[in-house]
């Protein structure tokens, strides 16, 4: 068995710092919502934590513009949720010092992170809570289209 008192003794210098990406934090009922905002909170009782997402600016927030899809603004305003509208340049600079990026959609603001943390040379956790095929459900749209959409998600965030 492993002798972890060797480095649970080495001295700390300074908290981990953790870049949490999630397009939505904070004010929705959604599930991945809901998880990020749980997750964030238990993150912060050890590590320094700066949440990458939409809304208001604010401490321990950097935030981006809010998008939503042609025809279903109503829908995800209804739910809370709204695609952020990453910038690279913005983006890069806001990781940029961090020890690890948490992504937690594999949606535009998370690959642009995804691909900007490994460029820097951070390690990445990724995510994935969005499923195409609840919200497929959700919509009582019967394509499968959404298959398809979901493999091209899971394929290029993988």
């Amino acid at each position: 068995m492993p002798d972890d008192t060797a480095a649970s003794s080495l001295p700390t210098s300074r908290k981990l710092r953790i870049a949490y990406v999630a397009d939505v934090f904070g004010v929705s009922f959604l599930g991945g919502v809901q998880s990020s905002n749980r997750f964030v909170e238990a993150l912060r009782e050890r590590y320094e934590v700066t949440v990458i997402t939409t809304g208001e600016p604010g401490e321990g927030l950097v935030t981006f513009p809010s998008w939503y899809i042609p025809g279903f603004r109503r829908l995800q305003e209804g739910s809370g949720f709204a695609f952020a509208w990453p910038n690279a340049k913005k983006l890069e600079e806001a990781l940029r010092g961090f020890d690890l990026v948490h992504v937690q959609y594999a949606l535009p603001l998370g690959y642009m992170a995804k691909h900007l943390a490994e460029k820097l040379g951070i390690p990445t956790v990724c995510a994935s809570h969005v499923q195409p095929e609840n919200m497929r459900y959700t919509l009582h749209i019967d394509s499968r289209i959404f298959d398809w959409i979901g493999h091209l998600l899971y394929r290029f965030f993988i």
